[in-house]
């Protein structure tokens, strides 16, 4: 089970803008073996959560109530409880449920990528804020395209599945 958070602001909706990442590649199961393990981001404004998990099935979840405006902030959340993928949105109103799907049974827990990097001195991969990897490089440095255009603010990694009243900058009940 996981949670990732963050407050977002974008200034650029076009493309591919991750706001949080785990770095790796060819972890990606029977997928695509330039994607790294996890991308929060949006894509041409919509929020999106895109990972892999232990089993090496790939999820894409998107926002299915339109893109996000810019110079506009944003509350965000994505959660994973080892059985559903959620994805939330605050525009100021609350955090709303926007898209949901079942993960398959088995090892659903976040992939990394565990052969680490080729990189003298850092043999694992981390996690980014501010930019996404694609790309089939072992060096850290390499793949790096998905960078976000605007402001990101209070980011948080949880190791368990919160609710939408845990969440940073949740209204109280």
């Amino acid at each position: 089970a996981w949670t990732i958070e963050a407050s977002i602001m974008s200034t650029n909706i076009g493309g591919d803008r991750t706001f949080v990442g785990r770095d790796g590649n060819g972890d990606s199961g029977i997928g695509d073996g330039n994607r790294a393990p996890l991308y929060f981001k949006t894509q041409n404004g919509t929020l999106q959560i895109l990972f892999t998990d232990e089993a090496g099935n790939t999820y894409d979840l998107s926002d299915t109530t339109g893109p996000i405006a810019t110079n506009a902030w944003y509350n965000v959340a994505a959660v994973s409880d080892g059985t559903t993928l959620s994805l939330y949105k605050d525009s100021g109103a609350g955090y709303q449920l926007v898209n949901s799907m079942a993960l398959i049974a088995g090892d659903t827990r976040l992939n990394y990528d565990d052969n680490g990097s080729t990189t003298a001195g850092d043999t694992q991969w981390g996690w980014s804020v501010g930019r996404g990897r694609y790309g089939g490089g072992d060096l850290q440095g390499d793949g790096h395209g998905d960078r976000w255009f605007g402001a990101i603010d209070e980011v948080r990694i949880s190791d368990v599945a919160l609710s939408p009243n845990q969440f940073l900058f949740a209204v109280p009940e």
